[in-house]
């Protein structure tokens, strides 16, 4: 992150590199907030991402919030606390708002200081953690489910990938430290899409030790063979489909997305 950078240095060290464009991959206040992307309009220096209006609203997840409520996008039920509030009295803050929640700084990135609380002493601690890092916490109904993360360029989608981190929450460790954490392609990411459609047929009541390795009740072993069929065909199908798109758009879509980032 460029939390800690200050923005002389950062203005003197691109004037003298004497840059055409700037790639942007920082991470964090400054980084990505609109100020640097600012900084990079007042030299007219151009940059890739996102503008400035864009780059601090998203950093800002309360008015990022009020905007997806605005435009009737859903998102999950929230709200703020700020660091002058009394930790003692979390009760009457959280009220009925009940657990498990999502607590994260209001204006950081990168997951930082994002914690699960599942009991008001989880989240006094939580709350506590928050305030080293930012003025105001976001406080918001944990959703389960799986962690998808899409690129965007220009209205284009580039692709989705699944993340399965080691613990229950992809937070800053997840994304950084932690070695376990994976990361699935769009290939996989259907794969398990159609395991867990497997999992909720009438036929078909459990799933296939094709992909994840998870305890199965004992089965026949012909139904198991069956299913184990039945997943890797339809496997097969969606790798073959998926392949003649391919062949088909990326020197098209390989020529457009350079001519974007150019």
């Amino acid at each position: 992150g460029a939390s800690g950078a200050d923005a002389a240095d950062v203005l003197r060290c691109i004037r003298q590199a004497r840059v055409d464009v700037v790639f942007v991959a920082l991470h964090g206040r400054m980084g990505e907030d609109g100020c640097l992307q600012g900084l990079l309009e007042l030299e007219k220096i151009p940059y890739t991402g996102s503008g400035v209006l864009a780059s601090a609203l998203a950093m800002d997840k309360l008015k990022a919030k009020e905007l997806f409520l605005l435009h009737n996008i859903p998102t999950p039920p929230f709200y703020t606390v700020p660091a002058t509030a009394d930790l003692a009295d979390v009760e009457s803050i959280h009220q009925h708002f009940g657990f498990p929640v999502i607590v994260k700084p209001r204006a950081e990135g990168s997951s930082l200081a994002l914690t699960k609380a599942t009991s008001h002493s989880e989240l006094v601690r939580a709350l506590a953690r928050v305030f080293e890092f930012d003025d105001w916490a976001l406080v918001e109904r944990y959703v389960a489910g799986a962690e998808v993360t899409v690129g965007i360029l220009n209205g284009q989608v580039l692709g989705a990938i699944e993340v399965c981190p080691a613990g229950e929450i992809y937070d800053n460790h997840s994304k950084y430290n932690a070695a376990d954490t994976q990361y699935f392609g769009p290939l996989e990411f259907l794969l398990n899409a159609v395991d867990w459609a497997l999992q909720d047929s009438t036929l078909m009541q459990i799933r296939s030790r094709a992909h994840f390795n998870r305890t199965l009740p004992p089965l026949e072993q012909a139904d198991q063979q069956r299913i184990e069929y039945l997943n890797y065909a339809i496997a097969l199908l969606l790798l073959a489909g998926l392949f003649g798109l391919w062949r088909f758009s990326r020197r098209r879509h390989l020529t457009r997305l350079l001519e974007e980032l150019a």
